[in-house]
C-alpha cells in the first residue's frame, strides 16, 4: 500500500517534512502596531514548535493551520492594529513557510484590508521614478497589473525601457530585512531619487513606496498587505486614519464597516434581550418551586403530632369500618335476602 502523497498538516507534522526546503535560521520579523521583534526559529522542528514560537514572542499575533490542512494562517489578535510578517535579516522563513503576508503572488485587490491599489484607470502612466541620473528617470503604467509580481515587472520593464540595467543601475524587489516594495537606484548625478503617483493615480502611496531620498540609495517600502482584526475598534480606526490624511476612499469604507458594526451590535442586543428574558422566566419559575418547597417543608415541621396521631387513627377506623361493611355486603346469598 502506497503512503499518503498530500498529507494533511498536524501540530506534529515536522518542518523537513513540508515537501520543500525551509530555512527556519533567519527567523521571522513580525510587527504589530508599534510592536516589533524577530521570532528565533532556530530551534524549531514540528508546526506546533513554530506556533509556540510566534505565540511566546507576545505580539498578538497567533498561527493556526488551515481549515483544509494544506498550510498555516496569521492571525491578529489586536483590535486596531495591523500585523506584517517578513523576512529576518536576509532570510526565507516566512517565504518558505507560506506566512509572508507580502510575497510577488499578493494579489494587488488585498491591498489596505481590500481597498486595493488605485491606478488612473486610463492609458496614462501611474508612477514616476527619478534617479540621481535624472535622464534616465521613468514612468510605469501599472493597469493591468493583478499581483506584487506583477507590478515589480512592470516597474523592471520600465526601468529597462528606460536604458537601465538591472541589478547594476536599477533595482526593485521585495524587501531582504522586514517587509514591503524595495527600490534601489545606483546612477551617478546630482538627481534625486523619488517615488511618486502622477496623472491622478495613488499607486506610489496605495504600494507604500510614494517617498524620496534624496541622495540615498534606497527607497524601502511599507507593508500595505497587513492583516488586522475586523472589529469596531479596527473600523473606528480607520475612520481617524482616513480623516487625518484626507483619504475619501478609506473613509468611504470606513463608514461602511461601521454600519455593519452597528447593525451586527443590534441583532446581538436583540439576541441578549431575548436570552434576558428567558432567564427571567426561569428564575421566577425557580423562586416560586423554592416557595413552594419551603411551604411544604414548613407544614412538615409545623405539624401537631398529637393532633396528626388521633386524626391517623380516625381515618383507620374509618378505613376499617367500611372494609368490614363491603366484606359483609358481598357474602350476602338468595337464602339472606329470603329470610
Amino acid at each position: 500500500t502506497g503512503g499518503d502523497i498530500d498529507p494533511r498538516l498536524t501540530a506534529l507534522t515536522e518542518i523537513a517534512a513540508l515537501g520543500a526546503a525551509v530555512n527556519l535560521a533567519g527567523g521571522l520579523k513580525v510587527t504589530n502596531g508599534s510592536i516589533t521583534t524577530v521570532v528565533d526559529t532556530s530551534s524549531v522542528v514540528t508546526v506546533q514548535d513554530l506556533i509556540n514560537a510566534v505565540s511566546t514572542a507576545q505580539v498578538g499575533a497567533r498561527l493556526v493551520i488551515d481549515a483544509d490542512g494544506r498550510g498555516l494562517d496569521a492571525l491578529n489578535e489586536i483590535s486596531g492594529t495591523s500585523l506584517s510578517i517578513g523576512e529576518s535579516s536576509g532570510g526565507t522563513t516566512a517565504t518558505d513557510l507560506g506566512i509572508r503576508s507580502l510575497d510577488a503572488n499578493t494579489t494587488l485587490a488585498t491591498f489596505r484590508h481590500g481597498l486595493g491599489v488605485q491606478t488612473n484607470g486610463g492609458t496614462q502612466t501611474d508612477l514616476r521614478v527619478t534617479l540621481h541620473d535624472s535622464a534616465r528617470d521613468f514612468e510605469v503604467d501599472l493597469d493591468g497589473a493583478l499581483t506584487v509580481g506583477d507590478a515589480i515587472t512592470a516597474i523592471e520593464n520600465a526601468a529597462v525601457a528606460a536604458g537601465l540595467v538591472l541589478g547594476v543601475d536599477f533595482a526593485v524587489g521585495l524587501a531582504a530585512d522586514g517587509n514591503g516594495l524595495e527600490l534601489t537606484d545606483n546612477t551617478a548625478g546630482a538627481g534625486s531619487f523619488t517615488a511618486g503617483s502622477i496623472n491622478l493615480s495613488f499607486v506610489a502611496e496605495h504600494l507604500g513606496i510614494a517617498a524620496g531620498v534624496g541622495a540615498g540609495t534606497t527607497i524601502a517600502g511599507t507593508d500595505e498587505a497587513t492583516v488586522r482584526t475586523e472589529s469596531v475598534f479596527t473600523h473606528l480606526m480607520m475612520l481617524r486614519e482616513g480623516l487625518l490624511t484626507d483619504d475619501t476612499q478609506l473613509i468611504t469604507a470606513a463608514g461602511t464597516a461601521i454600519e455593519l458594526d452597528v447593525q451586527r451590535i443590534a441583532t446581538t442586543r436583540a439576541e441578549v434581550g431575548v436570552r434576558s428574558r428567558r432567564v427571567s422566566a426561569e428564575e421566577n419559575r425557580l423562586t416560586n418551586r423554592d416557595i413552594q418547597a419551603r411551604q411544604l417543608l414548613s407544614d412538615v415541621q409545623d405539624t401537631d403530632y398529637t393532633e396528626a396521631i388521633s386524626r391517623f387513627s380516625q381515618l383507620q377506623q374509618q378505613l376499617e369500618a367500611n372494609l368490614v361493611t363491603a366484606q359483609q355486603v358481598l357474602q350476602l346469598t338468595l337464602l339472606d335476602f329470603l329470610r
